[in-house]
């Protein structure tokens, strides 16, 4: 095993007094930083330890173990300052022996040939067989749309077309079908002749608020309750008639005659008779002014509940309660009747309580009744208000009618977009598995290719690392230049444009100079620059610093297979060490590594407070796709220089979040908006309209201005939407900023 140790102390961003020491024990590290955190120091110390001649590097060392003669191939700024700016006038100094020194046998190279013939036919067949499937997956999607299509015949006349209209999807199958796809799934509790009605309420601009319904409280039950109802309100026992009228049980009727006394002249008011002298003083007796204050109290009680029932009768019957919403209520309605009839036959009993107050009396409880009636009225009540506030609020009204007709269309077409998501992942599994075998057919013919072209090299064996560069620098899409042979110097190339032939490396701009060295350096690993050749790949460390530096951001990827096909897959060098500061490039490195391979990896952060520091973690703890497109738009502000990679992140998160709190309306119309507003960034806000994987046809259009001038209009997009917090909480803004400014 290989062990690298790097100790950072006293030099450039490292402590002067405290080492930071990185070990280095697997196949391969990868180091990530933003710029100036102190990741190129790292390749620094590993050069002034190459070369003796640099001049001192603090107290920084570097010791490697399991190696007799390690050897370091560092790619680097000192990299391209010694390789392209030729001080001897020469140009750049020839890759040997990347061919044969000698030609194998004739048979080999037919061998070679019939190989490549073979994988040629192959590849054809299994590309052939991709278009099928990519024919099998527009015949599944086709079929889908034709499904959910009936949405637009059910629904493009009536009150909830403008769910279609709105959406422009009336006329679009495609648009349909993907606005359908995107829509919140619901259980099917929403109900259509809901939507239709509510659709049909705000559809007339001439309707006008209902009258509210009031609900009584319930003042009757205490009264029923109440304990003289049951109660025996007899007269005194004091009086001598008490014990004749208990026997006659005719306590009442006394009790009414006794009010004719005065006007009678000593005879009885009901049979003429002449009264006992005493009479009038045993009746009062009897009926004592405790028993009198029962009964009066028992006919205010009567009055009381006769008058909460004739205010309650008297709400229910007003105009409110005559609303459909109220009589078209079955339920609300046989309530009304059943607390009626309870109303009407205690208020009776009442009469007869009063009438014979020695007679008890049980009411009937009108308290769940009441209850029941006053819950339906409540719910009815709730229903006017609701439609009050449709009539007052259409256009919020038609947004969340729209968001549940497509909750409800989407529930309704499960069944066709769960067919169509099972088909096209079956298809989608056979074409990633068809894509493994065209990635490896092109693989092997590449290798045939080169086997042959290695073969086929000459004698002076530079022509073959001519050809490989070149056809690297075709492969990436780059045209333009090209490396030849310098007939002039014997062993040395040169940099040729076109038919202009040899120019100066100074010509080239940032991003053709960092393409072509690092292309350069990939096929030097595999060569000498002695003419004999002589190299031994098993002790080479490689230290790739910052590879990416000033490329085009459609490069990344590029740059990234090229490290991993042609360094770290061949697994022919024992240690490899890759610096970054590109969180694009750091996934792009570790998207086509499986992760039961990192264990052959280790990966560090590098940052910086007040010194560097080092420290190593996880290859997926890096922040996220989502997070990482949000810390692009920080490292765009603090690197004041533009990044194309800022527009087109910012693209991507609009898609992502909106996409998932599912509103695409409200973004455009923002979006929209704010281009009006602001003329001068039209382009920029047209062009973050566009979903990802749209085409960048206006990029071109965006002024290169400070990163933070657009992060700006960004955040006002978010504004404009009403998810500043989000926005702010993704910058890491807190909220007392936020209000400050």
């Amino acid at each position: 095993m290989v062990t690298t140790t790097i100790k950072l102390q006293n030099f450039a961003s490292y402590s002067p007094t405290e080492s930071t020491t990185l070990t280095l024990t697997k196949p391969v590290a990868v180091l990530y930083g933003h710029n100036g955190a102190g990741k190129s120091t790292i390749a620094k110390v590993i050069r002034h330890h190459v070369n003796a001649t640099l001049d001192g590097a603090g107290n920084c060392s570097v010791t490697v173990s399991g190696l007799t003669e390690p050897e370091f191939l560092i790619y680097d700024t000192e990299y391209v300052e010694e390789n392209f700016h030729a001080k001897e006038g020469k140009g750049i100094r020839g890759i040997f022996t990347l061919g044969k020194k000698t030609a194998e046998e004739l048979e080999e190279i037919e061998s070679l040939e019939d190989d490549a013939h073979r994988i040629s036919t192959e590849l054809e067949t299994a590309n052939a067989a991709q278009s099928q499937l990519d024919t099998d997956l527009e015949k599944a999607l086709n079929s889908a749309k034709d499904a959910t299509w009936s949405i637009k015949s059910d629904y493009e006349k009536g009150p909830l077309r403008f769910c279609l209209e709105e959406n422009k999807v009336r006329g679009d199958k495609a648009r349909l079908f993907q606005h359908l796809s995107k829509a919140e799934d619901s259980d099917g509790s929403i109900l259509i002749e809901d939507l239709l009605r509510e659709a049909s309420e705000i559809e007339d601009e001439t309707a006008e608020k209902k009258a509210e319904l009031s609900i009584p409280a319930n003042s009757i039950s205490s009264l029923e309750s109440n304990h003289l109802l049951g109660s025996v309100i007899a007269g005194s026992s004091d009086s001598r008639l008490s014990a004749l009228i208990a026997t006659l049980k005719n306590e009442s009727w006394v009790r009414s005659g006794q009010g004719y006394l005065d006007d009678s002249n000593g005879a009885c008011p009901f049979c003429q008779q002449a009264l006992p002298h005493d009479l009038t003083l045993e009746l009062a007796k009897l009926f004592d002014t405790a028993y009198e204050d029962q009964c009066k109290q028992l006919a205010t009680l009567r009055d009381e509940y006769k008058s909460s029932v004739t205010a309650i009768i008297s709400l229910a019957g007003g105009a409110p309660y005559h609303d459909e919403y109220v009589s078209s209520d079955l339920a609300l309605q046989n309530a009304w009747k059943d607390l009626l009839l309870i109303l009407e036959h205690n208020s009776t009993e009442l009469d007869k309580k009063v009438g014979n107050p020695g007679d008890p009396i049980t009411p009937t409880d009108s308290t769940k009744t009441f209850d029941a009636w006053s819950d339906l009225a409540a719910t009815a009540a709730a229903k006017i208000i609701d439609y009050n506030n449709r009539i007052a609020n259409r256009d919020q009204v038609k947004k969340s009618i729209d968001k549940r007709f497509w909750q409800r269309m989407r529930h309704d077409h499960s069944a066709s977009l769960a067919l169509y998501k099972t088909q096209a992942a079956s298809i989608t599994n056979q074409k990633s598995t068809m894509a493994e075998s065209i990635t490896s057919l092109t693989t092997d013919l590449a290798t045939k290719k080169k086997s042959l072209r290695e073969l086929r090299a000459s004698a002076t064996n530079i022509d073959a690392s001519i050809d490989a560069i070149n056809q690297r620098i075709q492969n990436i899409g780059t045209q333009g230049f090209k490396i030849e042979r310098d007939t002039k110097n014997d062993g040395y190339y040169h940099i040729a444009r076109g038919s202009k032939g040899k120019i100066d490396y100074k010509s080239l701009s940032e991003g053709e100079k960092n393409l072509i060295t690092f292309l350069y350096f990939i096929e030097s690993l595999e060569g000498s620059h002695k003419s004999d050749g002589n190299s031994n790949k098993l002790n080479r460390i490689i230290v790739i610093d910052d590879p990416v530096s000033s490329l085009s951001h459609n490069h990344i990827y590029d740059i990234a297979s090229l490290i991993t096909i042609n360094v770290i897959e061949r697994r022919t060098f024992p240690q490899i060490i890759i610096l970054t500061h590109s969180l694009f490039f750091y996934h792009e490195l570790f998207k086509a590594i499986r992760e039961k391979e990192w264990k052959d990896y280790q990966c560090f952060r590098v940052t910086k407070k007040d010194f560097s520091e080092v420290c190593e973690m996880r290859p997926d703890e890096i922040k996220n796709d989502y997070q990482s497109y949000w810390l692009v738009l920080k490292e765009g502000i603090t690197s004041h220089k533009y990044s194309v990679a800022v527009p087109i992140a910012m693209r991507y998160i609009l898609e992502h979040y909106f996409s998932f709190i599912g509103y695409h309306d409200k973004l455009r119309d923002a979006l929209l908006a704010l281009g009006d507003d602001d003329k001068p960034f039209h382009a920029f806000y047209r062009y973050i309209n566009r979903q990802s994987h749209s085409d960048d046809i206006n990029i071109s259009d965006l002024p290169e201005i400070a990163p933070s001038i657009y992060v700006e209009k960004f955040r006002q997009v978010f504004d404009k939407t009403g998810y500043l917090r989000h926005f702010n909480h993704m910058m890491g803004i807190e909220e007392a900023e936020t209000e400050a400014s």
